[in-house]
């Protein structure tokens, strides 16, 4: 279903600056960056695809945004199923037409110390943070590709840069979806679809973890961070990274030496 023939080099840059009129998917539309993404978007006049698990969640998303005179429509799918992802993007096409852009944030996180390894759990995580990306992008793609405009933006995590422990599945699954949209971008060079990577860290979301009883400094809010998101990206950046100063951690970490890094962590965490 993909285009391969050449393209040439270079195409000129086009930059969106307004959803107004636009069809959006978001996939975990129903809680976190999702939620607040839909919500900053449906102010701005875009048409919001809803894209989430749980039916009860997309709703309530979608009567906050009817209620501030958006437009909201919502299909309840699992990312990772992609009988699911067809027969969503097929309702999505009959009801308001082909999508502009896609927002592909559904993510799951799976710890545990790799002693403990269950490759099942280990797949589960991929098939939702990657191939649920790929499932999307399989059927919006090749309508991007007729009209030669549109956007799809991933949601990865600055643990793509350097894996952690605790979490391998997360960051391996953040790293390929990482290194995908790298190899993509060139291959779509010559077309004026926009493919956006974001590498958040630290936001206030159900699966992040995060204790509001904790140091709040180093925390972003959902509604700021997709406030981040979306304000780079109309500034025409196409790799979104925040906080600045954990993305400076992960380069210097992704760039010492294997040794050093094993090292560190034993310094860091003495007797684990």
């Amino acid at each position: 279903m993909y285009c391969n023939k050449p393209q040439k080099l270079f195409a000129r840059e086009s930059y969106v600056t307004s959803f107004s009129g636009r069809v959006v998917v978001i996939t975990g539309a129903g809680s976190g960056i999702g939620r607040a993404l839909a919500l900053s978007l449906a102010k701005e006049g875009a048409h919001l695809c809803l894209i989430g698990r749980t039916a009860s969640k997309l709703e309530a998303v979608r009567r906050e945004i009817l209620a501030g005179r958006g437009k909201a429509d919502a299909f309840p799918c699992d990312v990772s199923q992609k009988g699911e992802v067809e027969t969503a993007y097929q309702k999505i096409q009959g009801t308001v037409g082909v999508p502009y852009a896609l927002f592909l944030n559904a993510g799951i996180g799976e710890a545990g110390i790799v002693q403990n390894f269950n490759v099942e759990a280990a797949r589960r995580v991929f098939d939702v943070n990657f191939f649920g990306v790929l499932n999307w992008m399989h059927y919006a793609l090749p309508d991007l590709q007729k009209t030669n405009e549109g956007m799809i933006v991933a949601v990865s995590s600055l643990f793509a840069y350097k894996g952690f422990p605790g979490i391998a599945a997360y960051c391996a699954s953040k790293a390929a979806l990482m290194s995908f949209f790298e190899s993509a971008r060139v291959d779509l060079k010559a077309t004026r679809i926009r493919l956006v990577t974001v590498f958040p860290l630290f936001v206030e979301t159900d699966m992040s973890g995060y204790d509001a009883s904790r140091s709040r400094w180093i925390w972003s809010s959902a509604e700021a961070a997709a406030e981040k998101i979306l304000r780079q990206i109309q500034r025409g950046k196409n790799v979104v990274v925040f906080p600045r100063r954990f993305y400076a951690l992960m380069l210097f970490l992704r760039g010492i030496p294997d040794g050093l890094y094993v090292r560190l962590w034993r310094w860091a965490s003495p007797g684990t």
